[in-house]
């Protein structure tokens, strides 16, 4: 599974142009739920603006929004 196509902002999809990543982060084998995630750092269509920090839950294949880059 690759980079997103599109992401939902305010009920608004936005394209995304590029994307830089994935930057994999993860636990240690022994934690009871240890994180295994795929970071991106998106670039969207449309006018200029922060750029989303988003990441791919590598256990059950689900995206979410981790923050902002101004």
């Amino acid at each position: 599974m690759g980079t997103p196509a599109a992401l939902l902002l305010g009920g608004r999809w936005r394209r995304v142009r590029a994307a830089a990543g994935p930057e994999r982060l993860t636990g240690r084998w022994w934690e009871a739920q240890p994180l295994d995630r795929d970071y991106y750092r998106l670039v969207l269509a449309g006018p200029p603006g922060r750029a989303p920090w988003v990441y791919r839950d590598r256990r059950d294949g689900s995206w979410w929004l981790h923050g902002w880059f101004d």
